[in-house]
């Protein structure tokens, strides 16, 4: 109650966010109720944003039995994680020691970010390292490998200025037109996701468009084709769409990888 009354006569916020656990929720309504009834937050919104538990796949932490894992040890296994998918990697070889050791390092942070952020917050976060550090599943390393591939297309093709298409190509196939019609709906997934205080919904929606980019990468030559301008611009979007979504959930993109 006290924190309430000392923000709001010192910041006069218009909203104020609480994410505390799901098993906090009578607590928080009582003490937001409280704060109306004293006249503290007639002008601000106060929400709880109610998280799950943090779990491993076979159940629940237990700090009584010691069955949990520390933030420092996550980030040390996430690092050591990323310095072996660097091994299997042939851009591993062109690199300076500086550019590998940033790499690795925004690729670890990144893998744990994803990993709790792409979870809805009501939802528990299941815990697996294999999932976190994926670089073919629902991880915030695949995001990063195919921004970097992105950014490969885009280093070797001779476009290097680009303007919004103006007319889709008559031609254009299947995997081409599921994109497009993905990169229109990334406006309303930002808004969505403001106004149901989840970052998931993007996390969830640049997931979905980077699995449509690799379906159409996989299936459709993009250099030297008649088709490579709008294919270009597809790509250069892509990247575009992956750089702003990993930005807003404070991940670091990476240009090799």
């Amino acid at each position: 109650m006290a924190t309430i009354k000392y923000r709001i006569e010192n910041w006069n916020p218009d909203l104020i966010v609480y994410e505390v656990g799901v098993d906090q929720q009578l607590h928080f309504r009582q003490v937001f109720e409280t704060a109306k009834l004293m006249g503290w937050a007639n002008d601000c919104k106060l929400v709880h944003v109610a998280h799950g538990l943090i779990r491993w796949p076979t159940g629940k932490f237990s700090t009584r039995k010691g069955d949990t894992i520390h933030l420092s040890d996550v980030i040390d296994k996430a690092i050591d994680e990323a310095r072996k998918i660097a091994q299997k990697t042939s851009v591993n070889k062109k690199m300076t020691a500086t550019e590998k050791e940033e790499m690795i390092k925004a690729v670890a942070i990144g893998a744990v970010k994803f990993s709790d952020l792409a979870t809805d917050p009501r939802k528990d976060v299941i815990f697996d390292w294999d999932k976190i550090m994926s670089l073919d599943g629902d991880s915030g390393p695949y995001l990063q490998y195919t921004y970097a591939r992105c950014k490969s297309v885009l280093n070797k093709t001779a476009i290097k200025e680009q303007k919004n298409i103006e007319k889709i190509p008559e031609n254009i196939n299947e995997d081409e037109m599921a994109l497009v019609r993905d990169f229109y709906k990334f406006e309303e997934k930002i808004i969505e996701a403001a106004e149901r205080f989840s970052p998931a919904v993007i996390a969830e929606y640049v997931l979905g468009m980077t699995r449509k980019y690799n379906e159409f990468y996989a299936k459709n030559r993009i250099l030297n084709e008649k088709e490579e301008v709008f294919r270009v611009f597809l790509t250069r979007t892509t990247a575009s769409v992956i750089e702003t979504g990993l930005d807003l959930l404070g991940i670091e993109t990476v240009e090799k990888m």
